[in-house]
This record gives C-alpha cells, sequence and structure tokens, in this order.
C-alpha cells in the first residue's frame, strides 16, 4: 500500500503533467494565431509532448515512483534505502512550491478564459471601470462618461462608423460597440446611480472618490 505522502506526491505529479498539457496547448494557440502564422506540425507536437514526459520523468525519479512503492527514493540514496526525513522535507517544500504553481497558473487560466467572453457589469454612481487590457464594451442603460488615456486617447466607436472617439466627460452612446484598444487609464465613469455595460477583456473598477 501506498501511504498517505506518496499518495499526495503522485498526485502532484499527475497534475503537473496535465498543467503542462495546457501549457503546450497554449502555445500551440499563440504559434498558430494570425500575429503568428506557423503551422504546428506533428513533430512540433511530439517534441513538446516529450519534453513535458521527461520532466514528469525526472518528478518520479525523485521521489521513487519507479522504485519500491513503500520506501520512496531520493537523489543521492540507493534503491531500497531509507530516505532521510531532511530530504523528504525539502521534497515536501518543492512540492509545495509546486501547488502554488498550479493553482496560480490555473487562476490565470480562468481569468483569461473569463476576459474571453461578455459579463454584465454593474456600476455605480461615481465608480470607474479602467481597462486592464484591450477590451470592448457596450452601455445598455443608465449615463456614463469616457475617460481618455495617458496620452490623451479616446475610447473608439466602432458603431458609427466615421471613427468618432469619445475623451474625458463625452457621453458615451448606448448600444453601441465600443473599443479601448490598450490599458493607458482609458475607462468608464458612472454618472447615473446605476450603469449596465456588456463588458469583454480584463479590467478593474475603482469605487466613487468621497
Amino acid at each position: 500500500m501506498y501511504s498517505k505522502k506518496e499518495k499526495r506526491m503522485k498526485a502532484i505529479i499527475a497534475l503537473a503533467a496535465v498543467m503542462c498539457s495546457f501549457i503546450v496547448y497554449g502555445s500551440l494557440v499563440s504559434a498558430t494565431s494570425p500575429n503568428n502564422v506557423i503551422v504546428a506540425s506533428v513533430n512540433y507536437v511530439d517534441e513538446k509532448f516529450n519534453q513535458i514526459m521527461q520532466k514528469v520523468n525526472q518528478l518520479e525519479a525523485r521521489i521513487g515512483t519507479g522504485g519500491t512503492p513503500s520506501v520512496p527514493t531520493y537523489p543521492g540514496t540507493q534503491p531500497g534505502q531509507q530516505v532521510s526525513s531532511e530530504a523528504l522535507q525539502k521534497l515536501e517544500e518543492k512540492i509545495d512550491k509546486l501547488e502554488g504553481r498550479i493553482k496560480n497558473a490555473d487562476f490565470v487560466a480562468r481569468a483569461a478564459s473569463e476576459s474571453s467572453k461578455y459579463s454584465v457589469v454593474v456600476l455605480e454612481k461615481g465608480q470607474t471601470l479602467i481597462a486592464g487590457d484591450v477590451i470592448e464594451f457596450i452601455v445598455r442603460s443608465g449615463v456614463c462618461t469616457a475617460i481618455e488615456g495617458a496620452n490623451g486617447d479616446g475610447i473608439a466607436d466602432m458603431t458609427s462608423g466615421d471613427g468618432k472617439d469619445f475623451y474625458t466627460g463625452d457621453q458615451l452612446p448606448k448600444n453601441h460597440y465600443m473599443l479601448i484598444s490598450r490599458p493607458d487609464g482609458r475607462g468608464i465613469k458612472a454618472v447615473s446611480d446605476t450603469v449596465y455595460l456588456m463588458v469583454k477583456g480584463m479590467y478593474s473598477i475603482y469605487l466613487a472618490d468621497n
């Protein structure tokens, strides 16, 4: 039977392998995006997969998953030799760090996924929404004004068709597809008691100034 610690280690390795597969998928998406037109061949996929498996095998070797199940091994010890408590402590610390990185990667992946679709955002009077990246938004109800960027750039109205931009203090139109092209301080300020928006992209909401 495997000990509780060995089971935990095996679970971490499996989770690490899954997260690595997401990393490869992300690299493939990036590599095949319109900005970097590169065909992801089968050989490329195999190469990345083999690199991942090599790292997983190294992890397995470190915790002795290829050795005697009940007696983990560690670099510097012989097969079947009991691992010192100090070595296990170091391994535990590395596993804890790995868990932290996996959780962080999962959080980032979820945030990226959420930012790729429209969500309903409600602003209260005086609150501001500032773009954290490229964002698209539609004002559904309420009154709000534009906040221009640090260099004086405005918010583009993609619906008008005439290249109109909105600057600080300009009231934003309802049901127009609006675009903020980069995170330079541009955003939206709520003027009415409530403002309903449809927003796609990463942003921050700041409380009203008292």
